[in-house]
């Protein structure tokens, strides 16, 4: 498989909007955020990113976090590759991307797409979409500074739910990163198949996996995308 290349004072409004796309349908949870734009709520809104996106780089690598042991090396050179720092640091407003979901399963899924982007706060945002069995759908979100599967901050959370009710956990889905992973305008892909590569180094190669393209971003074997030594599902 070979990936495509690719202020002050917010009110939060929940919104659900349900799309009816070729696969199926598409619900989409979203919270619509009005502040003021000024210097400083505009610095503060950097700030929030900025810590919204350590906390999860610190979850990434280890025994218990994405990626798991593959990816131990992320956190020592996280500040090399991902950070925000100013405003020229956060997604386009008016940017967009596509997030591409691949499903290699013999069943059709759905996949739980999460996203930070800040026009919208530092709130989560998440899309539930249905692929069908072999197909591959691609859904196209506002430029976010963080894009993953299932959850952004929690790992073992479902990442796909098959259409019989089985379930498939964000282990191996490591978050990605505006300006390190992606930037506005590109296609970012999510995988979910057959782990013929042992992926997680379980020991079993016949298991459904999910992955995010940051997993393979982020496990060759030099330099600062670098932090370990592996082959990615389908390659």
């Amino acid at each position: 498989m070979r990936y495509p290349e690719i202020g002050t004072g917010f009110v939060v409004v929940a919104a659900i909007f349900l799309i009816n796309t070729g696969c199926g349908t598409e619900f989409v949870f979203s919270g619509l955020v009005r502040g003021d734009s000024d210097a400083n709520g505009q610095t503060g809104l950097v700030t929030q990113i900025a810590e919204k996106a350590a906390a999860i780089g610190e979850r990434i690598g280890g025994e218990n976090g994405f990626g798991g042991e593959v990816v131990d090396g992320y956190l020592s050179h996280m500040e090399d590759h991902m950070g925000f720092h100013g405003l020229s640091d956060l997604a386009d407003p008016d940017g967009r991307m596509t997030v591409v979901l691949r499903n290699e399963s013999e069943m059709d899924s759905s996949f739980d797409v999460v996203y930070v982007t800040s026009r919208m706060g530092i709130e989560e945002q998440i899309r539930q979409v249905r692929v069908l069995a072999g197909e591959e759908t691609t859904v196209e979100i506002p430029c976010s500074e963080i894009v993953g599967l299932g959850s952004l901050t929690s790992v073992g959370e479902t990442a796909v739910r098959l259409s019989d009710g089985a379930e498939f956990e964000n282990t191996m889905c490591v978050p990605a990163f505006l300006g390190s992973d992606y930037r506005c305008g590109d296609a970012y892909l999510c995988f979910f198949g057959v782990d013929t590569e042992d992926v997680d180094a379980d020991g079993d190669a016949e298991e459904l996996i999910v992955i995010t393209e940051a997993l393979e971003l982020h496990t060759g074997p030099n330099g600062m995308r670098g932090h370990g030594h592996m082959m990615v599902v389908g390659k």
